[in-house]
């Protein structure tokens, strides 16, 4: 039987516990050890991880030899988004559902895995939804088409001035198609490619909101237990991690041919949801514990894995010249897997 006795002159609790006549006293004490951490080293951590996501998003568009290689740059981005899916997202939350006490009506099923392929479904319908079956129609009558991040799945030889020596015009309402020969395509692009640039299909810019907004929400709870964690290695890690992946995000906002402003937008939201999560997780540090981040990872995992099908198709797709640049496509996709493979081993 245990005999519990509070002093009142002290701030310590002692406790006395009593087995065959024995008496053994243990000293316990109540008071909790405060922070060790400054202020400025969380400033350092935020600003530097703000700052290299920014970087990341930015890369792509202010570096010309990423505009002029973009075919054969963005399967890198496509390689790290594949595993964002399945090496960042989809083990947290494997890890985090194991703490969920599933109802009995559910049995063993497996929890992270069913979100996974909610948030993909969720993709599928949603895409149907908001889908623009004009859009590739007026993309193919346009120089743009043999372009291989075009969304054109027609054949280039009924488009393509590669193949037949002219470019098509896109008709007015009641009129024929004109086919301009190959020496006046010139001025024909630069006057469409003015417009086509400034009008962003509302399927592609879907699609690229939604792949902000699943990494972003990965990013925040990758930060929340940033804070309470010491280890600088850990915060390079994470640093060099936030800069892949806004490096995903820019090479994929290249592709719809964003301009400076919506990769400023991109960036900055970036940046705030690393930041936010640390800031959060220091403050109030019972969220980084908290099992709500497998529903979010495991639904956020199945929604990257989508738009990673989509960027692969993009690349590697039958609409795709499959043998321009072949080596350098796969060597850029499977570096990205495995930089970001290697990134999952601290982050």
């Amino acid at each position: 039987m245990a005999i519990w006795k509070e002093s009142l002159e002290s701030r310590h609790t002692v406790v006395f516990s009593g087995i065959d006549d024995t008496c053994v006293g243990d000293f316990i004490t109540n008071s909790h050890p405060k922070k060790t951490r400054m202020p400025y080293s969380l400033c350092f951590k935020v600003i530097m991880l703000s700052t290299l996501s920014v970087v990341g998003v930015l890369l792509p568009y202010i570096s010309p030899p990423m505009k002029t290689n973009l075919p054969r740059i963005r399967p890198f981005g496509t390689g790290c988004v594949f595993s964002i899916a399945f090496l960042h997202l989809l083990p947290d939350a494997l890890e985090a559902t194991q703490k969920v006490e599933m109802p009995q009506w559910l049995g063993n099923f497996p929890l992270a895995e069913g979100l996974c392929v909610l948030g993909f479904l969720v993709m599928v319908v949603v895409e149907q939804v908001f889908a623009c079956p004009s859009c590739e129609i007026e993309a193919c009558t346009t120089q743009d088409c043999k372009a291989p991040d075009n969304n054109c799945h027609h054949s280039a030889s009924q488009h393509s001035p590669e193949f037949t020596g002219y470019s098509s015009t896109a008709p007015q309402p009641g009129e024929n198609a004109t086919l301009l020969p190959m020496h006046e395509q010139k001025q024909t692009t630069s006057s469409s490619s003015s417009s086509s640039s400034s009008s962003i299909s509302p399927e592609a810019l879907y699609k690229m909101y939604m792949l902000e907004i699943s990494i972003a929400v990965h990013s925040i709870l990758v930060g929340l237990p940033l804070s309470a964690s010491s280890s600088d290695s850990l915060v390079w890690a994470l640093g060099f991690h936030q800069l892949f992946e806004g490096m995903s995000l820019g090479l994929a906002g290249l592709g719809i041919k964003l301009d400076l402003n919506g990769f400023v937008k991109l960036g900055v939201l970036f940046g705030l949801s690393i930041s936010s999560g640390v800031m959060a997780g220091y403050f109030v540090s019972s969220l980084a514990e908290g099992t709500w981040q497998a529903y979010t990872n495991s639904l956020a995992a199945g929604i990257v894995l989508y738009v990673a099908i989509e960027f692969y198709e993009k690349d590697f797709g039958h609409h795709t010249n499959k043998h321009e640049g072949k080596a350098e496509k796969l060597s850029a996709f499977f570096l990205g897997i495995a930089v970001m493979a290697v990134m999952a081993i601290w982050a």
